[in-house]
């Protein structure tokens, strides 16, 4: 699951929308991972269900629960797909008009943050070169050095990574 936020300033402490787009300062998206080969092997099921865009049903025997998201990417879902609908890009274009962005990412280890964020492992060490597998930080580099491009505007860009696991703060 991730989540992106946004803010102007950090005088700016309210919930209210200020990027004037009528939009939430919050978005909820979540990102369901196709069982893994163990998992098919174990016969295990599927718990996991988006019956209705933007709900995510958890069957768990008699007590099935609904919840609702801003986005619910399925497992088949590609790494475009998820980009061009989770918020990222008007994060991205929020950018251009001053605000600091954060996308948020968390769950479990073995849940998919790394995969959404970067891709497979195999795109950085094994030698895979499909754009297609490319994670939300490489398209949005591409996309901020698009849009830097197509200007001649000079832009200052920063980005921080830091992965929080087991309570300790590593700066990637």
């Amino acid at each position: 699951m991730f989540h992106s936020l946004l803010s102007k300033s950090e005088e700016s402490k309210d919930v209210k929308n200020q990027s004037g787009d009528g939009q939430s300062n919050i978005i909820a998206a979540v990102r369901v991972r196709p069982l893994s080969c163990e998992e098919l092997h174990r016969e295990d099921r599927e718990v996991l269900y988006s019956p209705i865009p933007g709900t995510l049903q958890v069957n768990h025997g008699s007590q099935d629960k609904l919840f609702t998201f801003d986005a619910v990417f399925k497992p088949k879902c590609s790494q475009h797909e998820v980009f061009e609908k989770c918020g990222v890009k008007r994060l991205l274009d929020l950018v251009f008009q001053g605000f600091s962005c954060t996308v948020f990412a968390f769950g479990q280890t073995g849940s998919g943050k790394t995969y959404t964020l970067c891709g497979p492992y195999s795109l950085f060490h094994g030698g895979l070169k499909d754009h297609s597998f490319c994670g939300l930080t490489q398209r949005s580099f591409e996309y901020i050095l698009e849009r830097t491009q197509s200007t001649q505007e000079e832009f200052v860009l920063s980005a921080t990574f830091l992965e929080i696991y087991n309570e300790q703060v590593r700066d990637l």
